[in-house]
């Protein structure tokens, strides 16, 4: 057989924490037209083909200022591991049961099968929310509909108010005047601040790249604004407890929705952007199975906002003089505002 012929010794027995390929990239020039292929080993990563994307160039720009945590970070690798093992969703166990055993009931015995499910007595109210959220959104699901997953989970934690269809982001405004920006949607916490945004870049089955990249930034940079807003509500608080304070993306590209968050990063002053979960959204009864992952996305999120909720609290104890901080420790002191 003509063609590449590129050896590689297999050490499978011998060396079990990975198999050694030294040639990661081989680049050919095809005879007939000016083209060149290359082929790339199994253990190079490959972009996602949904999601959130951000160009090598962008992060480089933005390197100055926004630290964006990508797939080559331990960091991401430990949170993507988190996700795929469902870690925050089995923290609520009798939610995760349940849904694991839905998703074996038949389609047309579903909705009464999760009707007839009792919560047992013994459950914290946080997971009787995360269940009651489970259930409406399946039985949704199984009525065919579009599935209103983050409305139906801000309805019953009550942790969020969402706005919908080309919202005006009042952060945006206050940080860049006379601009005007508008979001696919918008989350308030419990205290009306903008806290989620959310973008949808493409329909279910066809993806335009450019926009999705154009999107990602732009979550990016409404994220900041929105925590630009706390830090300009928060002058007098600590710069720690500032650090603390985190604002959050949704992303819908074609059926994958990815979760970020973005703080600030206490040793340059700049800031830190991370994805935090991606589930695909199940829309036949066949992809049911898809429902863990998405379930554990939004216990993760709401695990956040609970400790969120907490560090506002101090905050606004801090920044009101309730609770002291020495100015050299204020948030004005620290970042020269």
């Amino acid at each position: 057989m003509g063609g590449i012929q590129i050896e590689n010794k297999r050490k499978w027995d011998d060396e079990p924490e990975g198999i050694p390929i030294a040639t990661k990239k081989v680049a050919i020039a095809l005879n007939e037209k000016a083209t060149i292929l290359t082929f790339i080993n199994s253990k190079v990563s490959m972009c996602s083909t949904g999601g959130p994307k951000l160009t090598a160039k962008a992060i480089n720009e933005l390197s100055d200022m926004v630290q964006v945590i990508d797939n080559q970070v331990q960091l991401l690798k430990e949170e993507q591991e988190a996700g795929n093992s469902f870690n925050n969703l089995k923290h609520h166990h009798t939610t995760y049961m349940l849904l694991k055993d839905a998703l074996n009931k038949p389609l047309d015995g579903i909705i009464q099968w999760l009707w007839r499910h009792e919560c047992p007595d013994d459950v914290e109210d946080q997971e009787k929310d995360l269940l009651q959220a489970v259930k409406l959104i399946l039985t949704h699901f199984a009525g065919n509909h579009m599935v209103p997953i983050f409305d139906v989970f801000a309805d019953q934690t009550g942790l969020l108010n969402f706005r919908w269809c080309e919202i005006y982001l009042q952060a945006h405004a206050g940080t860049n005047p006379g601009m005007v920006r508008y979001m696919d949607g918008l989350g308030l916490d419990l205290s009306d601040t903008e806290r989620i945004v959310m973008e949808s870049s493409s329909g279910e089955h066809k993806e335009n790249v450019k926009h999705t990249e154009d999107d990602t930034l732009k979550q990016i940079h409404s994220s900041i604004t929105m925590l630009k807003t706390d830090i300009n509500n928060h002058r007098n608080a600590a710069f720690s407890t500032m650090c603390q304070i985190e604002t959050f993306g949704i992303h819908c590209v074609k059926k994958e929705t990815t979760l970020s968050k973005t703080k600030l990063n206490g040793a340059t002053g700049g800031y830190i952007y991370q994805e935090i979960r991606s589930a695909e959204i199940p829309v036949t009864y066949e992809e049911r199975h898809k429902w863990l992952k998405m379930a554990d996305l939004l216990a993760t999120l709401m695990n956040l906002l609970i400790v969120q909720q907490k560090i506002k609290d101090q905050l606004d104890k801090e920044n009101s003089g309730y609770v002291f901080v020495s100015k050299s420790l204020r948030v004005q002191s620290v970042l020269g505002i």
